[in-house]
């Protein structure tokens, strides 16, 4: 929740002023999103979700690993000379039946895994849009009083990881006076880390066995 799109800060721009004649700003706004209530409340909400999410996943790795091991099993049975012919076609049906079911549960730990991460992904975009349009009013109040027409995200990264903004020119950082009408943060508290969302069942062990 710590990344906002600098697009969110060029909203608050006045419309029709020369550029020649703006005054222009910046803010970090990953320092004031690290510091937005509704961010952290937000953060944590989706780290519960993705922690249900990992024990669904844990789970069915169990169960894979369980049906992998009942397979390995079957198919040694399979070639086991001591069986008799009608034993050892029993074993080799058990194994086909044990290796479609090996597919089947890879099929529904993927479609889960794609799932929960749209789900997640739904989630944090909604929360980071209703916590975003807070911020544009604060930042629009800021910048009207200040008498900014554009204000720039001076912690965003382009595409490349460069900084979207290289270079300022000696503009007004107005970081603390967003700061000032969020409310102060609480003492020792830190910056939510980026959020990991789950991995395939191919992720976990390196493949089928």
């Amino acid at each position: 929740m710590k990344r906002l799109c600098a697009m969110a800060l060029l909203a608050c721009a006045a419309q029709g002023v020369r550029a020649a004649d703006a005054k222009i700003a910046v803010a970090d706004v990953r320092r004031v999103m690290s510091a937005y209530p509704e961010a952290r409340q937000a953060d944590a909400v989706l780290r519960a979700q993705l922690a249900e999410y990992e024990k669904e996943q844990d789970a069915q790795l169990a169960a894979r690993g369980k049906l992998i091991k009942e397979l390995q099993q079957a198919a040694a049975a399979a070639d086991n000379k001591a069986l008799s012919d009608r034993g050892r076609e029993d074993k080799r049906k058990e194994v086909a039946a044990r290796e479609e079911a090996l597919r089947k549960l890879e099929t529904d730990m993927r479609e889960t895994v794609r799932q929960r991460q749209k789900e997640l992904a739904d989630q944090e975009r909604r929360m980071r849009e209703r916590i975003t349009e807070k911020l544009k009013a604060v930042v629009a109040g800021v910048a009207a009083k200040g008498g900014y027409a554009l204000v720039l995200d001076s912690s965003a990264l382009g595409a490349n990881g460069a900084p979207v903004v290289l270079y300022d020119g000696g503009a007004a950082d107005i970081t603390a006076q967003i700061l000032e009408q969020i409310g102060p943060r609480n003492e020792g508290e830190q910056e939510p880390e980026s959020l990991e969302k789950p991995d395939g069942p191919d992720a976990a062990d390196g493949g089928k066995e």
